[in-house]
């Protein structure tokens, strides 16, 4: 008999995923919306996306992955990358230390190229409402069930 685990005792917010049918579990995408794009044209539209983290940084087109990703209706977790972004997205401030991961090229994506980081912190706008809406529903864990009863938990682990 499985073993439960009690939910409760897990920090950050579970999203709870249920899917009948196969579902397909992405990460590491860091701004390629190029190698994204030829992945989901290769999962069948039936197929669930699940992504589990490290959506921006580095690659050229965050922006353009978010896009994808919602236009899918892709579900997951957040993943340390996504963090400075969520916070400057809120309007909450950019994080300087962002850029040592690869900030960037995601503000880059967004038409951000100030250095400053009060200039970059007054720009939060330049995310799209629906981006941050995403970003939003991200959580620290899903908890996917899928068909049969099969349950598991998807994190980002960096």
């Amino acid at each position: 008999m499985p073993a439960t685990v009690d939910l409760g005792s897990v920090p950050g917010r579970i999203v709870p995923f249920a899917t009948d049918h196969p579902c397909a579990v992405i990460g590491d995408i860091h701004g390629r919306a190029d190698l994204l794009e030829k992945l989901l044209a290769r999962i069948p539209l039936r197929v669930s996306v699940l992504v589990v983290g490290d959506l921006c940084d580095r690659g050229p087109d965050t922006r353009r992955v978010l896009d994808l990703l919602i236009a899918r209706g892709a579900r997951g977790a957040l993943g340390n990358h996504e963090e400075w972004l969520l916070r400057w997205a809120r309007g909450d401030g950019f994080l300087p230390e962002a850029r040592a991961i690869g900030a960037t090229a995601t503000l880059a994506s967004y038409g951000v190229t100030a250095r400053d980081p009060d200039e970059v912190s007054a720009r939060s706008d330049a995310v799209p409402r629906q981006h941050l809406r995403f970003l939003e529903s991200l959580g620290h864990a899903v908890d996917l069930r899928v068909a049969g009863g099969a349950s598991f938990w998807v994190v980002h682990a960096g």
